[in-house]
């Protein structure tokens, strides 16, 4: 099984945004991440910290160029 069968596509800033890990999506942006990737489903990082509700993780989304 390779990363994108067991991760469907998403990546390391998706998953820490749709876990409220604020600090490590910072950092992932800091070191690069990519905030326009999107899922197999076609979701981006925003869309995973809103639904998840993580109100801090989509001020910084937002405050980095999401959903621009």
């Amino acid at each position: 099984m390779n990363h994108d069968q067991f991760f469907g596509g998403r990546t390391l800033l998706m998953l820490a945004c749709w876990r409220g890990r604020l600090n490590s999506a910072r950092a992932l942006l800091d070191g690069g991440a990519a905030l326009d990737a999107v899922d197999e489903n076609g979701a981006r990082p925003l869309l995973f910290a809103a639904w998840a509700g993580r109100d801090k993780v989509v001020a910084l989304l937002l405050e980095r160029g999401a959903g621009t």
